[in-house]
């Protein structure tokens, strides 16, 4: 990986890490979450728009409109998936397009850090992982601040 995109990709993801580096465990038993890979970090409680174009997701978004389903928001760089992500609820659908498109808003809701990643969830065409939630913390004292940025490094080189 380039230095250049090394540092995208830290920029894109660390949010997520360090939220998952504080953060104690909540559910033990891991579950099959719907993916949106994004070069974007989500936050817990964050409202996030988003544009839909992709078939894919034009069926999760019929799937969360229809069942209330959840989905989650993992970082997307350099064509790898960061490790964690947010689980996030659709809060609107801002406008809907002729040809199918969306504009929708969603709310960040929990962190979640990937144990497997599915090309696709059954019978859908959009991607899954299964994860195990953690729960949030609010503040992020800064003296482990450092040290986050630091473990996260080490697990980019080891990506590498």
């Amino acid at each position: 990986m380039s230095e250049i995109s090394r540092r995208k990709f830290l920029g894109a993801a660390a949010g997520a890490v360090a939220y998952a580096s504080i953060a104690r465990a909540q559910d033990d038993e891991p579950v099959l979450l719907p993916l949106f890979p994004l070069p974007i970090v989500a936050f817990p409680d964050e409202l996030v728009p988003l544009h839909i174009f992709e078939p894919r997701f034009k069926e999760l978004m019929a799937d969360c409109r229809a069942e209330g389903a959840h989905f989650g928001i993992s970082s997307f760089v350099e064509g790898r998936i960061a490790p964690y992500g947010t689980e996030v609820e659709l809060s609107q659908v801002l406008k809907e397009y002729d040809d199918g498109r969306l504009d929708v808003e969603v709310r960040g809701l929990r962190v979640y850090s990937i144990r497997a990643l599915h090309k696709a969830v059954e019978g859908k065409r959009f991607p899954g992982a299964v994860v195990l939630f953690t729960e949030n913390e609010t503040e992020v004292a800064a003296e482990g601040e450092a040290e986050t940025v630091e473990i996260f490094e080490k697990r980019c080189e080891a990506w590498e």
